[in-house]
C-alpha cells in the first residue's frame, strides 16, 4: 500500500517514526505523552489492544479508558484504509507497566496462514524514549501478546 511500507524498507527507528507520524496525520490520529501505534500494509483488519497498569484494556470495542487513554484510529474495521494504522495515546499516562496485544480480527486479502507483518512504535515523551517492535501474526482471532516492556516512570 505505502511506497515506504513494511516490505523490508522500514529498517530503523527514525524511518518507523516518520512512517507512523505520516499515517497518524493522514487519518487524524493524535500524539500524546505516551503513544502506541501499530502499522501494517495489507487490507486485513489487525487490532491493537493495550492493557494499562490498572488492568483496564483499550481496544476496538472500548476505545476510551478511565485514565484518559484513547484509541483514536481503528483501521480496516469496515472501510479499507490505505496505509493502515491503529493508534492509542495518553496525555497523562498512568505510571506503571503496559501490555501490548495484536489481534488479526479479519483476514481479507492475505492468504490462509500467510504471516501479516506489522510494526509497533512506542513513543514515551515523559521519559524521552522511542522503541520499535517488528513482528507478524498468522492466526485470525488469536490475541498475540508482544514481548514489549513499556514502563512509564514518574518524570
Amino acid at each position: 500500500l505505502s511506497s515506504s511500507g513494511l516490505n523490508g524498507i522500514l529498517t530503523n527507528l527514525d524511518e518507523l517514526k516518520k512512517e507512523a507520524q505520516q499515517r497518524r496525520e493522514e487519518h487524524g490520529g493524535k500524539l500524546g505523552n505516551l503513544t502506541i501505534s501499530l502499522i501494517w500494509d495489507t487490507d486485513d483488519d489487525l487490532d491493537l489492544h493495550v492493557v494499562e497498569p490498572s488492568g483496564e484494556k483499550i481496544h476496538f470495542s472500548k476505545k476510551n479508558s478511565s485514565s484518559g487513554g484513547r484509541l483514536d484510529i481503528d483501521a480496516n474495521e469496515s472501510a479499507i484504509m490505505e496505509n493502515p494504522v491503529e493508534n492509542v495515546f495518553w496525555d497523562n499516562p498512568p505510571i506503571g507497566a503496559y501490555r501490548v496485544i495484536v489481534n488479526c480480527f479479519k483476514r481479507r486479502s492475505s492468504e490462509g496462514t500467510k504471516a501479516i507483518p506489522f510494526e509497533i512504535l512506542v513513543s514515551d515523551e515523559v521519559n524521552n524514549s522511542h522503541k520499535a517492535y517488528k513482528g507478524s501474526i498468522t492466526t485470525t482471532n488469536l490475541l498475540e501478546e508482544l514481548p514489549l516492556n513499556i514502563e512509564i516512570k514518574a518524570p
